[in-house]
């Protein structure tokens, strides 16, 4: 059985797999390399100046491979809505493909629910598609015990 592992980014190789969105090796047909690194050079910036203010990055590893990420943050310095107060938002949740159906998801849920009592937010919410993609699945967040506040 693989092992599971959930940890705060906290080095430079956190850095990069958070800041190229898991594409740490990926040479794009839309993209150059350069690109790709200078843009995760901005995200890394900027989650490095949220985080003293309560936003948080929770890494997936299995057998110390990183494989998916969750970003965690108060509802009020969200730059990507919604409005709210005393509650945590997840902008985004990724898993790799080849880690997909083995929990890490429900994992990293369960992290951020860590990190919203130790934060003492009242909990979070987030927004979820139904579209036939990858990105924040609604109804992965629903097996999770996410309910629909409103449906666009």
């Amino acid at each position: 059985m693989s092992s599971v592992e959930i940890h705060d980014m906290r080095d430079k190789d956190d850095e990069y797999f958070v800041g190229t969105c898991t594409h740490v090796s990926d040479v794009s047909e839309h993209m150059l390399r350069e690109e790709i690194d200078t843009f995760a050079r901005r995200r890394i910036d900027w989650l490095q100046r949220m985080y003293e203010k309560g936003s948080r990055v929770k890494i997936a590893l299995i057998n110390n491979d990183q494989v998916g990420f969750l970003h965690i943050m108060p509802i009020e310095i969200c730059p990507w809505g919604p409005v709210g107060r005393d509650l945590m938002v997840i902008p985004c949740l990724t898993v790799m493909g080849k880690a997909n159906g083995r929990g890490i998801g429900r994992a990293l849920i369960n992290s951020a629910e860590e990190e919203v009592k130790g934060q003492g937010r009242k909990g979070m919410i987030s927004m979820g598609y139904y579209h036939n993609h990858w990105f924040m699945p609604a109804p992965f967040f629903e097996k999770c015990g996410f309910s629909v506040i409103k449906r666009i």
